[in-house]
């Protein structure tokens, strides 16, 4: 299970049943950093906002799409341990050319 599911069990244990973080992290075995845990990632939505505003200012969206595919394209071969974020790369670009139709 992720870390965002084991958040969401503690907090409907909370809900539900009225027990406390501490008492609802340890029925689960859920560490309660886990739970108290908050992203310091800034929103992706704003940089993307921002980045659509500015390609369709100057004209070229279609250019700027092309080389982000070809950027993406070149980390495929790269480190294991690196292909998360060459999968979330790819993930991002389906969804901007999906928006974008």
């Amino acid at each position: 299970m992720t870390a965002a599911g084991r958040r969401k069990v503690v907090t409907w244990a909370r809900e539900a049943a009225g027990l406390s973080e501490r008492k609802a992290c340890r029925l689960f075995g859920v560490s309660r950093s886990t739970v108290q845990y908050r992203s310091v990632r800034p929103a992706d939505r704003e940089l993307r906002a921002r980045l659509k505003e500015l390609a369709e200012e100057r004209g070229d969206w279609e250019k700027a799409a092309e080389y982000y595919a070809r950027f993406v394209e070149l980390w495929v071969d790269a480190d294991p341990e690196l292909q998360p974020r060459v999968q979330a790369a790819q993930q991002r670009l389906e969804e901007i050319l999906a928006e974008r139709g």
